[in-house]
């Protein structure tokens, strides 16, 4: 790939693709370097470091139940993704990736660029503005619109993506989800007097051929 002077990539993935989350990492063999003891990614250091890291968060009382709502009917026939897998939320890789990065000087504390997903719903202008000025871009109204119907990579992703494939643009949340109305809509069996059940979960160990099972209450 080719990137013409002045011109930036911009990657978007998470940090569980560059720390495995079930078994300590090598380096990738396709970018042919030699192993680096306390490196917990996929790539070597020199790579990380040509870099400029955001990193988004999202509070797990918010992400948590997105992320399972997509292993329940009906999003999981769209996602393939039929149980709930908690090491795929990824927290415990994010911050080992921050606490490397930090370590190794890639990123610094002051000059670490975080983007709290809390604060794009709250305040989208001002949070755009204020991660523009943080890494040297000029801030455009387009930033905040687009075109409904998705894009090609979304494809891979079926099911994960439906909000956003039919929103316009970023405007400012309106209410958060309860945790009354979590168990209600995350709960799939309704009793005789018209409440739903709620569902315990019990873990089992392995990777996403087994993980979380249900059981009822």
């Amino acid at each position: 790939m080719r990137i013409q002077a002045g011109n930036r990539v911009f990657i978007k993935d998470m940090a569980l693709y560059l720390i495995p989350p079930s078994s300590p990492a090598t380096i990738a063999p396709s970018v042919s370097s030699p192993k680096e003891p306390g490196n917990p990614t996929v790539l070597p250091l020199h790579i990380l470091r040509n870099f400029h890291f955001t990193f988004l968060i999202r509070h797990p009382r918010h992400s948590i139940p997105s992320l399972y709502r997509c292993t329940c009917p009906p999003l999981s026939a769209q996602t393939g993704f039929t149980y709930f897998l908690s090491e795929e939320a990824g927290y415990r890789e994010l911050r080992m990736l921050v606490e490397f990065l930090l370590k190794k000087g890639v990123v610094t504390r002051e000059g670490i660029s975080v983007l709290d997903a809390g604060d794009l719903l709250d305040n989208p202008e001002g949070a755009v503005r204020r991660y523009c000025e943080r890494v040297g871009l000029e801030f455009r109204q387009e930033m905040l619109k687009w075109k409904n119907g998705g894009c090609e990579e979304f494809e891979k992703w079926k099911g994960f993506h439906e909000d956003v494939i039919g929103s316009v643009g970023l405007f400012r949340a309106v209410g958060f989800f309860s945790w009354r109305g979590w168990r209600y809509a995350f709960t799939d069996d309704v009793g005789d007097r018209g409440r739903k059940r709620p569902l315990r979960w019990r873990c089992r160990n392995g990777p996403r051929s087994g993980g979380w099972r249900r059981q009822r209450s």
